[in-house]
């Protein structure tokens, strides 16, 4: 599969502990599984600690020393519903700027079947090269739910705060169910058009692009 989508944290606020030196927490995570539309714990979970069977791309805005975390600011591959990186984790990358300081972000993530590419900037133009790269196995993990094989997943977005917090918003998203990267859009592209969500009906509805 091949994704493209934009996000922006706004308002960090709360308190400074464990090893950070900023408030403000807990980030999102885009997250492929099996099971629909659970969610995971909060806080340090990111919507996402919980969620067997399935893998994660994270955005971390705070760093939880007992999650193995490299710092206040990274991306991550995660899987099997577990948020802890454990020492020297080669599938954690810091970024530089902060993904909470109120600028829209522009995230590529992309499957080949073998490997998990993750891009991000805030240019709008995609990278030759990823941020993170993690060579996995992600229809194994998903098959390792309940051991029934399965030929289909649902993809979809995980956030949670908990002392600390900011809001977390997805501004547009473009998803391809193959292999297609998504090229450069600029960072004054207003192409992408924002999914909806009913609430009475709980339809979410992401247009064609």
């Amino acid at each position: 599969f091949s994704s493209f989508f934009k996000f922006r944290i706004t308002e960090p606020d709360g308190s400074i502990f464990d090893c950070n030196t900023e408030a403000g927490a807990d980030g999102l995570v885009l997250v492929i599984q099996p099971i629909s539309s659970d969610i995971g714990g909060a806080g340090q979970g990111i919507g996402y600690d919980g969620i067997g069977s399935s893998v994660g791309v994270e955005f971390d805005t705070w760093c939880n020393a007992g999650n193995n975390d490299p710092s206040s600011n990274h991306i991550g591959i995660i899987s099997q519903g577990s948020v802890d990186h454990g020492a020297g984790s080669p599938s954690t990358v810091n970024v530089t700027h902060n993904f909470d300081d109120g600028n829209i972000w522009y995230v590529w993530v992309d499957y080949n079947g073998s490997a998990l590419e993750v891009r991000a900037n805030q240019t709008g133009i995609r990278p030759e090269a990823p941020t993170l790269s993690k060579t996995i196995d992600i229809p194994a993990i998903l098959n390792s739910h309940a051991g029934a094989a399965i030929d289909e997943a649902f993809i979809g977005f995980t956030s949670g705060t908990g002392l600390d917090w900011g809001n977390h918003d997805i501004i547009s998203w473009e998803y391809r169910d193959r292999f297609n990267p998504i090229p450069s859009t600029g960072a004054d592209d207003s192409s992408c058009v924002p999914a909806t969500f009913d609430p009475a009906t709980g339809i979410l509805t992401i247009p064609t692009v």
